[in-house]
């Protein structure tokens, strides 16, 4: 089924260091067991993991920029391994796993994990820390619980054949595909650390969750046919279709319409966020730099989402009718 072109009202930035980044991270998913040389020299360009990160690093350091890049590798290629210990059949391998991520995730340094994806999570967590406060620390590993314990009900639902309801389905991808997590490290992008009262005030959320609806959705319309070959049901179109008893073509334009509502929400929360600002939150002019950053960095990922789905051979190049990809390595051999 072809995509529409998805219309977003600005232009988003793309990192000018990106060709440099993309070789680093190359290296690094070699380095960390994550792919293996013969696949990253096929595949790693192709794929484009490491490009995606550099879509939403502009204004980062350089150290930031690259564990945004590594970050979104590794991502990606533990979604695989979940796929492929879903379509295996393997839930004892899962829920090993699982258990060495979460310890991972609250110990970054004394984990002793014996497989890949872990280990590389931790190098990767190590290096974040040093950047933000403890306060950011704990909101950050909450979200990261939330993240894996939403891809446990995902392995759960898929193992079953089960499906979600729209509202919960929502819910729930806004955790399994890490958005909620990602919207932390705009922050790292930004070079900032934004006060808990301006994180959690009603408009800085909104655009928060319109930014993780809107990539979420976009990325569920681009693997809809990698995922239907996989008999996944973690998608928005699929169980929009599901639960409305219609056909994909109508669910794809629900979703379509969905995206540009929360494109509008986002729009409609920045302004009342400086409109909240000029009549009285009293924020000194870092923490309102820091803030304008944030949320440019929401719109490079609002931007850039669409157009980096259109370059990457996960998505060009999948095969219809094949559950497991062939670019899908074994990492626990």
């Amino acid at each position: 089924m072809q995509i529409p072109s998805i219309p977003v009202p600005y232009t988003g930035r793309i990192d000018p260091r990106a060709r440099s980044i993309c070789a680093q991270s190359k290296d690094w998913v070699q380095r960390m067991g994550m792919m293996s040389p013969g696949m990253a020299a096929e595949y790693f360009d192709r794929l484009a993991y490491a490009q995606l990160g550099t879509r939403y690093s502009y204004g980062a350091t350089r150290e930031g920029a690259q564990i945004l890049a590594d970050l979104t590798c590794w991502f990606f290629l533990w979604d695989d391994q979940h796929d492929r210990l879903i379509i295996e059949g393997k839930e004892h391998e899962w829920r090993r796993q699982v258990t060495q991520i979460r310890e991972v995730v609250h110990d970054p340094v004394g984990s002793n994990a014996d497989h890949p994806a872990p280990r590389a999570l931790g190098d990767i967590l190590r290096r974040i820390r040093p950047h933000f406060s403890g306060v950011w620390w704990r909101r950050f590993t909450q979200h990261w619980d939330g993240v894996v314990a939403a891809n446990d009900r995902e392995f759960d639902n898929r193992s079953a054949g089960a499906s979600e309801t729209i509202d919960n389905y929502i819910e729930l991808r806004r955790r399994s595909v890490a958005m909620i997590m990602w919207m932390d490290l705009v922050e790292l992008a930004a070079q900032t650390e934004l006060p808990p009262q301006l994180y959690h005030s009603p408009e800085y959320q909104t655009c928060v969750t319109a930014t993780v609806d809107y990539c979420a959705w976009c990325n569920d319309l681009h693997s809809l046919a990698k995922e239907r070959s996989a008999a996944d049901t973690s998608n928005i179109v699929t169980v929009i279709s599901q639960a409305r008893g219609c056909g994909l073509e109508t669910a794809v334009e629900e979703t379509l319409q969905r995206m540009a509502a929360r494109i509008e929400d986002f729009l409609r929360a920045e302004q009342m966020l400086t409109i909240r600002i000029a009549n009285g939150m009293h924020l000194d002019e870092a923490v309102r730099q820091g803030l304008h950053r944030c949320l440019l960095s929401m719109r490079d990922w609002n931007a850039n989402m669409d157009a980096w789905h259109r370059i990457s051979a996960r998505y060009l190049d999948a095969t219809p009718g094949v559950r497991l990809q062939h670019y899908n390595e074994d990492l626990a051999r």
